[in-house]
């Protein structure tokens, strides 16, 4: 039997995805799922923590260099994350990293090329529900078609004319026929799904439960303007179509889009504050520019050759990067940072 030949575990590739991001890329990013899958959910994802190192004896074949660039590459992509921020010591070197499964979604319907089906985000941004009617996802067994037909009729016809505001809101028909005598929070409440453009949503989630005039509408308006006012109009929009299409399968469908919800406010608030570091990380690698000298921990003098996504590579080629929020805070040579 030929040495050459497969008798270990192997690494695995689409040529679909090689194709389309490159073969290192694909490569890394699907040993990259395969590490993460038996992790623990940290802030909504898996990830794997590893250094530069650690991954060189994953892929003996490649240089530090060619791993650095693959992850560079991955991240510009927006295919991976990549942190630091769960370390303990300030001096660890390892990184933490996370496929990013939204954009690869995406990239699953670019390669699909399948006409008449849009993509995740065009889906998300109807609320969940295809609008061709060829194309449409069959409704399951316990269903009620008739009531799926309105559904994704009203959602196909759909005008982004009535965000205008509370007026456009006020000629539904849920106002005319659900409501008694209006409290100013509701009537604040009311405002504040016509904003946030989720008025039809709420009005056919109101026609599901059944609700009438009463505190328990009251109080799913108010938590829906909630939702809205925590800027996650296009969340509750989706998660509400989808747990009417559900059917019967939704014993109580309020507490599944409670659920539903919580998880996407959990979710949100970790994609907040990803974006808030990235800003704080951009800019303090504005603060540091190609030229200038660090002095590392270790006593060694560095010039900075460049800062690339919040690493600083030094013209010492011998020099691993550093995390640029680390640098900073360094002495420069001659100086204080």
């Amino acid at each position: 039997m030929s040495r050459l030949l497969i008798n270990e575990p192997a690494l695995q590739v689409l040529p679909s995805l090689a194709e389309k991001i490159g073969l290192n890329e694909a490569i890394f990013l699907q040993q990259l799922h395969f590490l993460t899958l038996p992790q623990r959910l940290i802030e909504g994802r898996r990830y794997f923590s590893t250094t530069v190192d650690g991954w060189l004896v994953t892929f003996k074949f490649w240089s530090k260099r060619t791993v650095e660039r693959i992850i560079t590459s991955l991240r510009n992509r927006e295919l991976i994350f990549t942190t630091d921020r769960f370390n303990q010591d300030p001096d660890d070197r390892t990184l933490w990293y996370a496929v990013n499964y939204v954009t690869l979604e995406e990239l699953e319907f670019d390669l699909a090329h399948v006409p008449g089906i849009p993509a995740p985000s065009a889906v998300r941004h109807i609320g969940g529900v295809q609008q061709d009617g060829e194309n449409q996802t069959p409704m399951p067994k316990n269903a009620r078609p008739a009531e799926s037909a309105i559904l994704t009729g009203r959602l196909a016809g759909r005008s982004d004319s009535r965000r205008g505001g509370p007026a456009i809101l006020a000629d539904s028909s849920f106002l005319r026929s659900k409501t008694t005598t209006p409290t100013t929070e509701d009537v604040e409440a009311r405002e504040a799904l016509a904003v946030g453009g989720v008025g039809d949503e709420f009005q056919m989630w109101v026609e599901h439960l059944g609700l009438e005039a009463g505190p328990a509408l009251n109080l799913t308006l108010r938590q829906w303007a909630a939702w809205v006012d925590e800027g996650l109009h296009s969340e509750v929009r989706e998660a509400s179509v989808n747990v009417i299409l559900m059917g019967a399968r939704a014993t109580d469908p309020a507490a599944v889009l409670r659920g539903r919800m919580e998880r996407l406010r959990a979710q949100a608030a970790v994609e907040g504050a990803r974006r808030a570091e990235h800003t704080r990380r951009e800019v303090i690698a504005q603060q540091i520019e190609a030229g200038q000298q660090f002095v590392s921990p270790a006593g060694q003098v560095l010039t900075v050759a460049e800062v690339v996504d919040g690493q600083v590579w030094w013209t010492d080629q011998e020099a691993r990067e550093a995390p640029s929020t680390q640098v900073i805070g360094w002495r420069r040579a001659g100086g204080d940072a």
